[in-house]
Parts: structure tokens; C-alpha cells; sequence
């Protein structure tokens, strides 16, 4: 098993070196039992170790940061020579930002005994009482008063905007993350697709789908990025998984009440998925109506296209570091079923947000922790 471990991390390593342009020559990499370290690079004889231990119980995401963590080594000791690689200070940080390195991967050695999970940080007593606001706010989302509907789910965007701006307008320094949802597959489906295209147009975030392996199965497996700001990474995940535990329950609803063959359940699903994408851009709409009828809000929502401008031009440099050759691909076509279609558009359209949604794990997802 371990000759597929090394077989793909050479890959990996050949990857890096296409995407962030290294002209490095090739390494000897190897698998071993390390003593508290995850990994080791030893500049006499070019060699990358990476901890067996690592593999085993970290998911492959943590393992490629590790790499990148020696590579990083690498790198210095190509340009600055062997007195310099085995340190973590200037030369090594320079490396780690040119690599894309994560920022716990970026640490030393000493700092890396604990790994993680990207975008997951336990939440702050402000994150709380937000989170406490984004709940109560939903709870008068699925009111029967359309307005007051409306108004419900525009007040939890206006919340979500705000915090973006005010991090803009006070210049603060909060860095950016990410955090990789596998999918466990090794092709997505449509639906999935669907939902993270949802993902990146309404909730402030990039996604970007890469691709990473089970050390179990030795298989490539298909998984996605999400790069934003914590709480922004945080709320995308969390409807990520909304979504995708809500659409077979929404379907076997459906299906008991009209009996419809199981063929017809993904034109049921991605119209959901549609229903639920043009209620979020019909909320933005009426939003922009409403600023549009009083004069006094016309100055407030341009001074927030600008900072958002700014936002995205941020997030775009952020995920350019960790994705420098984007290959930008089109979705294939589906054959749909117009009228199961059409019904999961209405229910799309009914949909809202609730919260104490899990991942399949259990751990719980905070809305705007």
C-alpha cells in the first residue's frame, strides 16, 4: 500500500511544481515512521519523509501541507544553501507564502503536532451572539407573509454584508482560510455541482475543485475548496451540508405523494437546486428595488459595491496564492424531466435555511460562528 502512497505524492509534488512554476529537481520521496514530526527533509540527499502516521489519520488535504511544508525546506536550500533550509525564519516563510502554504503548515515543527481542520475554529462570544441574531432572524423567514418573509431573510443578508464591510472599513487584518468538503466520490453528480455553484455566487466565497486521495482505497477521489474569510467559510459549509441532507428528504416527500419512478429523482433535486438559487436572486433584487425607491440608501449601497469590489479583489489575490493555474471548465448536460423539474423548482422556491444542520460526521455547523 505504501508503494500508492509514494506514487501519489510524487504526483502531487509534480504538481506543485507545474502550478507555482519550481524548477527543483526531483526529490527522493519516502514513507516512514517519524517520532514527533509529520514530516522531514534532508538536504544531502534531497530526500522528503513524510510521518506513515500522517497518512493514517489525517485526511489527504493535511498530508499535501505537509509536503508543501518540506518543499518549502526545499526551496531554501536551493537558494540560500544547506545552513539556511532547516530553519522556519524569513527564507522559509518567503517559501511557504510563494507555495500557497496554509498557516498552521507554515509554523515549525514544534508548532505542528496538533493539525486543524481548515475553517473550523471554535466560535468567539461575538460569534455567538451572532449566530443567536442569524437564528432568530430565520425563524421569521418562514413566515407566510411573503413581505415579511423577505424582510426576515433580507435582514440576515444585511447582517452578513455588514460584517464584510465593517472588517473593509476598519482595515482589518483578518486572514483568509479555507476548508476541502470531499465528496467521497470519484465523479460528482450534477446536484453537487449545483450546490457549490450556489455557494460561490451568494455566500461571499470561492470554491474550487481539486482533486485528493484515499490512503485506505488508494483511490482519487473528488473534493472542493472553499476559500473565504472564517465565518464566510463557515456559513458556505454549513448550507453546504443544508443542502445536501435536505434534497433526498424533500425528494422521498415528493415521491410518496406522487409516486414518481426513482429515475426521475435527480430532475426533482436540481430543480430544487434551481427554485433555491433564484428565490437568493430574487431577495437580491428586491433588495437593490428597495434601496432604489429612497434616495438616502442610494450612497449606502454604492459605498457597498465598492467595498465589496475590494472584498473579492482581496479573496481572488488569496486564492491565487493557493491556485495560481486555474483550469476554468464547463458542466456537462442533463437530461431532465420537465414536470418533476418544475415541481422542485417551486419547492426550491419555498426553501429556507434552518439551522442545526450536521455533516454526515455529526459535528455540529455553526451558521455564522
Amino acid at each position: 500500500m505504501e508503494k500508492f502512497w509514494i506514487k501519489r505524492l510524487y504526483c502531487d509534488f509534480e504538481q506543485l511544481s507545474f502550478a507555482f512554476n519550481l524548477s527543483l529537481p526531483k526529490p527522493l520521496i519516502t514513507v516512514a515512521n517519524l517520532s514527533g514530526k509529520w514530516g522531514t527533509f534532508d538536504p544531502l540527499t534531497r530526500t522528503i519523509v513524510i510521518a506513515k502516521e500522517l497518512i493514517l489519520h489525517h485526511d489527504w488535504p493535511a498530508v499535501l501541507e505537509v509536503l508543501k511544508h518540506e518543499t518549502a525546506h526545499y526551496l531554501v536550500q536551493q537558494s540560500h544553501g544547506d545552513e539556511l533550509c532547516h530553519g522556519h525564519g524569513h527564507a522559509f516563510k518567503d517559501a511557504c507564502r510563494r507555495l500557497g502554504t496554509s498557516a498552521w503548515a507554515s509554523a515549525s515543527d514544534e508548532d505542528l503536532a496538533s493539525i486543524p481542520h481548515p475553517g473550523t475554529a471554535a466560535p468567539d462570544s461575538e460569534d455567538e451572539r451572532m449566530m443567536r441574531r442569524v437564528e432568530k432572524l430565520l425563524a421569521l423567514a418562514t413566515s407566510s407573509n411573503e413581505h415579511e418573509a423577505f424582510l426576515a431573510m433580507e435582514r440576515v443578508r444585511d447582517l452578513y454584508l455588514r460584517y464584510n464591510m465593517e472588517r473593509l472599513a476598519a482595515r482589518t487584518t483578518e486572514d483568509f482560510t479555507y476548508c476541502v468538503i470531499n465528496t467521497k466520490r470519484q465523479r460528482v453528480s450534477r446536484e453537487v455541482q449545483i450546490v457549490f455553484s450556489i455557494l460561490s455566487a451568494h455566500y461571499f466565497v470561492e470554491v474550487i475543485q481539486v482533486s485528493t486521495f484515499d490512503p485506505h482505497t488508494c483511490r482519487d477521489l473528488q473534493a472542493y475548496e472553499i476559500l473565504g474569510t472564517s465565518r464566510n467559510v463557515k456559513l458556505a459549509e454549513y448550507v453546504y451540508h443544508f443542502l445536501i441532507n435536505t434534497l433526498p428528504r424533500l425528494w422521498q416527500a415528493y415521491q410518496s405523494q406522487t409516486a414518481k419512478s426513482q429515475r426521475l429523482r435527480r430532475s426533482y433535486m436540481i430543480g430544487v437546486l434551481r427554485g433555491f438559487d433564484e428565490k437568493l436572486r430574487k431577495e437580491t433584487e428586491w433588495s437593490k428595488d428597495q434601496q432604489s425607491t429612497q434616495p438616502g440608501l442610494v450612497v449606502a449601497a454604492q459605498d457597498t459595491r465598492r467595498c465589496l469590489q475590494q472584498f473579492h479583489r482581496e479573496l481572488h489575490r488569496f486564492v491565487k496564492t493557493r491556485h495560481p493555474k486555474i483550469i476554468r471548465k464547463g458542466a456537462g448536460s442533463t437530461t431532465l424531466d420537465r414536470d418533476t423539474y418544475a415541481a422542485g423548482v417551486k419547492e426550491g422556491g419555498r426553501l429556507t435555511i434552518s439551522h442545526g444542520i450536521a455533516s454526515n460526521s455529526g459535528a455540529a455547523r455553526y451558521l455564522l460562528s
